[in-house]
């Protein structure tokens, strides 16, 4: 898995495959650009997709790079893109959960983004979860594995 959670690519200022890059979308090929670690963002476009469509789903975030977010602090940063939008990603998702946790770094799911929601109001039981950069698997959920994207504005 290049991108799963402990990869050394979220901290390494090196490129991955930039000639894909012209033309993205066209298959499965890991990408990471220079714009990872040098270009500051103000929010991130977030994709999965299962078959041809693409799901997206937008966070603000204002940072120096999204290196920066990923690599360069490992405390949990809290995100508000919401129940609905982290569901939107995966088609007939929907968890219903009690309580919800979402954000970068997170060390409970171990991944990089994502988002948690749990069966009871106390936060310890997760029903849902949905993440980029997870540990045995670089993004989805427990039950679809995606391709994904990660797109900086």
């Amino acid at each position: 898995m290049t991108f799963s959670f402990a990869s050394p690519h979220w901290s390494e200022k090196t490129t991955l495959n930039p000639g894909a890059g012209t033309k993205p979308f066209d298959g499965p090929e890991e990408i990471k650009l220079h714009t990872y670690w040098s270009t500051p963002i103000t929010k991130l476009c977030l994709g999965m997709s299962l078959l041809t469509d693409i799901h997206w789903l937008e966070i603000q975030q204002s940072s120096a790079s999204l290196m920066q977010v990923i690599a360069g602090d490992p405390l949990f940063i809290e995100t508000s893109a919401g129940k609905e939008a982290w569901e939107s990603l995966v088609t007939n998702s929907s968890s219903w959960p009690l309580c919800t946790i979402e954000g970068f770094n997170d060390k409970l799911t171990v991944s990089k983004i994502g988002f948690r929601g749990y069966s009871d109001s106390n936060c310890t039981s997760i029903q849902f979860y949905n993440a980029f950069g997870l540990t045995s698997f670089g993004c989805g959920s427990e039950d679809e594995r995606p391709l994904c994207y990660i797109m900086i504005k």
